[in-house]
């Protein structure tokens, strides 16, 4: 058996216990929402301060890094750049030649 396919075992036999397997039908559940019980429960990963999720939000917004509204699934710097800048370009790009020893 190959090193791959061990690993795929091995991922297969660890979603097994924690029930991670989705659940026949439609509803797209996995085992440990449907039976609780019965799967132990995973670990809650600290998340963001409240603060640090306004700030990245402020981020985004100057940036232009949200999704417009639409079903394109662009971001607001996709669809409308001339509004927004660059992302960080070296100090030196915007320096005339002069400037950096040129003619």
């Amino acid at each position: 058996m190959s090193e791959d396919a061990r690993a795929v075992l091995a991922e297969l036999a660890e979603s097994r216990r924690t029930g991670e397997l989705i659940v026949e039908g439609e509803a797209g559940l996995k085992l440990n929402e449907v039976f609780p019980r019965d799967n132990p429960k995973q670990p809650v990963l600290a998340g963001k301060t409240r603060a640090q999720v306004l700030a990245e939000l402020a981020e985004a917004q100057r940036t232009g890094d949200l999704v417009a509204n639409g079903e394109l699934g662009l971001k607001l710097n996709e669809l409308y750049p001339q509004l927004y800048r660059k992302k960080s370009a070296p100090p030196y790009a915007e320096l005339p030649a002069s400037a950096m020893g040129g003619q």
